[in-house]
């Protein structure tokens, strides 16, 4: 049998548990921003040519990439769509999704109130009817 190449290798990471995993808990940015930037790059490194959606109910720009990975990652993609409702009121929420010939993977949070500073209950899967 084939060895597994690195998509499909992250994919099970995705799946299970371990390193390349979102864990399902509350996070600040610092937590889950390093594991979309790794499915970004990991699109690139394939050539998946994903399409891409980052959504925020207060201002979506937050969860895009900076400087070259932004071009890098929009020259890339398929499509790349961003929204953002620019409400005010708390909680924010966020979801991000990659759709591609190779992956596919939804990921959301909410900003959790109760706890001190930004954090967000995160959840993730490669089903989307599962977040």
């Amino acid at each position: 049998m084939a060895e597994p190449g690195r998509s499909q290798l992250q994919m099970m990471l995705v799946q299970q548990a371990g390193l390349g995993a979102l864990p399902l808990s509350i996070l600040s940015p610092e937590n889950f921003l390093p594991f979309i930037r790794d499915v970004e790059q990991l699109a690139v490194e394939e050539r998946l040519a994903p399409v891409l959606v980052y959504w925020s109910s207060h201002s979506a720009a937050w969860l895009l990439p900076t400087g070259a990975r932004f071009k890098e990652l929009m020259r890339d993609a398929f499509c790349a769509s961003i929204f953002s409702e620019e409400r005010q009121e708390p909680p924010d929420e966020w979801c991000f999704l990659i759709e591609s010939r190779g992956l596919c993977l939804v990921l959301y949070g909410q900003q959790t109130l109760e706890s001190p500073g930004q954090k967000y209950q995160c959840s993730g899967s490669m089903d989307p009817q599962i977040v």
